[in-house]
């Protein structure tokens, strides 16, 4: 798993560890009381889960993981910084979906595709061949 979804995941555990139960949904919508103990049939396999794991953690345990939370702020490790990611990671992911179809469309390789724009750039081609062997 890459980086950026391990850490993706450690936020949203994080965050539904130190989030209170009236905070959830589910405690808004009525499946769980203030404690967390479910009240009402219908909440999701992950979210009984979570409220079970939530329920047996300690609070000496919520305060460790908000302090190494802290600490991971300076590795940009930050809700905006994990949206910003997703959303470039979105966008370079549709770029190259349709730089996939267009040379797919007019039976160009990759290739010949980064070859004709080291070109145009009047970059030496062999710089291709140095990226290979790393």
């Amino acid at each position: 798993m890459k980086k950026f979804e391990e850490n993706l995941i450690i936020y949203f555990l994080a965050d539904k560890f130190i989030t209170p139960f009236k905070k959830w949904k589910i405690f808004t919508e009525g499946y769980i009381d203030e404690k967390g103990k479910v009240i009402k049939e219908g909440i999701s396999d992950l979210e009984n889960f979570l409220v079970n794991i939530k329920r047996m953690v300690n609070e000496s345990t919520i305060a460790t993981f908000i302090t190494l939370l802290e600490n991971n702020r300076e590795k940009k490790f930050e809700r905006q910084y994990i949206v910003e990611q997703f959303e470039k990671k979105k966008k370079f992911e549709q770029i190259e979906k349709q730089v996939n179809e267009v040379l797919l469309k007019n039976n160009v390789t990759h290739e010949e595709y980064y070859e004709s724009l080291l070109e145009k750039m009047k970059l030496d081609p062999t710089v291709l061949d140095g990226a290979e062997k790393e």
